[in-house]
This record gives structure tokens, C-alpha cells and sequence, in this order.
């Protein structure tokens, strides 16, 4: 059951009937709105042509700090975040990522905040503008690793590896 909600003087949401576990409130981003609403990216899978999209298109307030990322770990994150799965939080130093890379791309397209926990950055952290890192196809996960990450994550939600199998058919 998701929220019927009407904006109100450009900056509040009322008429709120129900909240499901997509329509909370982010206290991890600058202002308060609810998640899910409006949905730019309401996409059942993505492709690597959305991911460029947001590159070109979106203003990211993060920066890269990595030159290659994985297309198929951006998909497969994208994809349980939509169905609710949380994450653990990236680490950043000031607006720099230092890890998390690929679950913030994938949190820009499911519109989902994930915390910002400090970091720090070593010497060899280079800064990789968005527009110039490679979005590598293949896959950089073993099927082992990705039953691993499962696993995992399903610890994490508090779910059943079998649980979290199911929401992803």
C-alpha cells in the first residue's frame, strides 16, 4: 500500500493515507521528502544505456574516485533495492566516494538514500569525472561471489537466503 500524496506549497506532502516500506522519510538527505514519488527512473531492470543517461543527464553531487565500474553489480543492486532490500551505507570524504561506488549509482536510479559515513582518502585517491569512467558488461562477480553477497544481504534484511531468492523472481 503506497501513499496518496498531494504537494502543498511546493514543500509539503499531505493526504497521506498509508506509507508502505518504500514511502519514508530520508534523514539522510539535504531536505525531507519521501521516497518513491515522483519516480524518474520506475524501471523494472535497467540497462546500461540508463546508466549513461543519469551520467549525462543528472546532477551527481558525489564524485568517483574508481576509473572502471560494473554494469552487471550496478544491475543486480539496482534491482533488490527496488524491491526493498537495504544496504549498508558508502564511505565518502567530503564529496568524494572512497566506497560504495557502484550501490550509489544503483541508489540514483532506485531513488533510495543510502547513509554517508566519513572516510578518508589516501594519496593515490584520484578523482575520475563521471563522463570518463568505463562501464565494463562483464560481469566482475563469480556465480560463488554473488551467492556470497546473497547471503549476505539477506542477513542483513533479516530474510531468509530463500526469502530473498523469491522477491527476486
Amino acid at each position: 500500500m503506497g501513499a496518496n500524496l498531494k504537494r502543498n506549497n511546493g514543500s509539503q506532502w499531505s493526504g497521506i493515507n498509508s506509507i508502505s516500506q518504500y514511502d519514508v522519510l530520508c534523514p539522510y538527505c539535504p531536505i525531507n521528502f519521501f521516497l518513491c514519488i515522483p519516480k524518474k527512473y520506475n524501471l523494472d531492470h535497467i540497462s546500461l544505456e540508463v546508466v549513461l543517461e543519469l551520467i549525462k543527464n543528472s546532477s551527481i553531487d558525489l564524485k568517483s574516485t574508481h576509473e572502471r565500474l560494473c554494469f552487471p553489480v550496478i544491475k543486480r543492486l539496482y534491482t533488490k533495492m527496488k524491491i526493498g532490500i537495504k544496504f549498508s551505507g558508502i564511505k565518502v570524504d567530503g564529496d568524494l566516494i572512497i566506497d560504495g561506488h557502484h550501490r550509489y549509482l544503483a541508489s540514483l536510479l532506485a531513488e533510495v538514500c543510502l547513509e554517508k559515513h566519513p572516510s578518508n582518502r589516501t594519496s593515490a585517491t584520484k578523482v575520475s569525472e563521471w563522463d570518463i569512467v568505463e562501464f565494463v558488461e562483464d560481469d566482475w562477480d563469480t556465480e560463488a561471489k554473488i551467492l556470497f553477497l546473497n547471503e549476505k544481504d539477506a542477513i542483513y534484511n533479516g530474510i531468509t537466503l530463500e526469502k530473498l531468492n523469491e522477491l527476486l523472481k
